[in-house]
């Protein structure tokens, strides 16, 4: 396969500075277990970038640390500039697992951000509103997610990270827990939404073909100790549409794709650090 240029179409608006992250191993007197290891990349503003690489080398790790959920050992991430510290009203999250309140209906669950901001009833239930109706989901502002769907509790959760208007959207596997035709379903509305907006995206996923459909770039990580060992210009054209599934370049990209990400489960960067199984759960 040819060689593809991977830089950013623009100046960078998140920068990945050697990011370095350890947790302590399982049983006392072992070292600590580095997940990520001098991490660099940076995004541009709207870019939509997918993390992919094995199972447990760091994807979501390096996804928190960007997003100011948890810190860095060493390094910095900044956004326009800016040292991220912490969460901030910019960012919107999106997890895998709903993590929508039990007690609170979709409405409610869909008007939290805003309420945290200090938005007023009238507005927020408003906004609200005009989101859930542009997920599908108009009539169901009432309902408790028991009562809905996981496809339909996932349009709830996205509904939620876009009710506070975030510049950014980062999403931890969110449509790994959906049936495949549900899935698909989300990738065309996040599609949808994306073009729409224009919103900055950091996309983790182990879907060779989701991270095909959606990224503008695919960046690659190692085993731990993790770096990211390729960046992938996907110049498939937008918006995308179901039928590019089919399309030779499409299939070229993904078996690329997963060829780099079978490589990437033996390589290992040289460093002194302890492979521990607890560091599976880090992403």
């Amino acid at each position: 396969m040819e060689e593809r240029d991977a830089r950013p179409a623009a100046p960078p608006y998140i920068q990945v500075h050697g990011i370095t992250k350890r947790f302590p191993a399982a049983l006392k007197g072992q070292a600590l277990v580095t997940v990520l290891d001098q991490v660099e990349t940076s995004i541009a503003r709207g870019e939509f970038v997918v993390l992919i690489g094995p199972s447990g080398c760091g994807k979501s790790t390096l996804l928190r640390i960007m997003n100011g959920l948890i810190p860095a050992d060493e390094g910095r991430v900044t956004i326009d500039g800016a040292t991220v510290q912490g969460p901030a009203g910019d960012r919107g999250m999106v997890f895998q697992s709903f993590n929508l309140f039990p007690w609170r209906t979709a409405l409610q669950n869909v008007a939290f951000g805003l309420e945290l901001h200090g938005v007023g009833s009238q507005e927020r239930d408003g906004r609200a509103r005009r989101l859930l109706a542009a997920m599908g989901l108009g009539g169901f502002e009432n309902y408790y997610p028991r009562q809905l769907s996981g496809g339909m509790q996932q349009r709830v959760g996205l509904a939620r990270a876009l009710a506070i208007d975030p510049e950014i959207l980062f999403m931890d596997e969110p449509f790994g827990s959906l049936d495949a035709q549900t899935k698909l379903l989300m990738q065309d509305e996040l599609e949808t939404i994306v073009q729409r907006h224009k919103r900055t995206v950091v996309f983790v996923t182990h879907d060779m073909e989701e991270a095909v459909f959606l990224a503008d770039r695919i960046l690659i990580m190692s085993q731990r100790p993790a770096k990211i060992i390729e960046e992938v210009r996907v110049d498939l054209p937008r918006p995308r549409m179901d039928h590019m599934r089919a399309a030779p370049e499409f299939g070229e990209l993904k078996a690329h794709i997963w060829n780099q990400v079978r490589t990437a489960q033996e390589f290992r960067p040289t460093i002194g650090a302890v492979d521990h199984p607890t560091a599976a759960t880090h992403g």
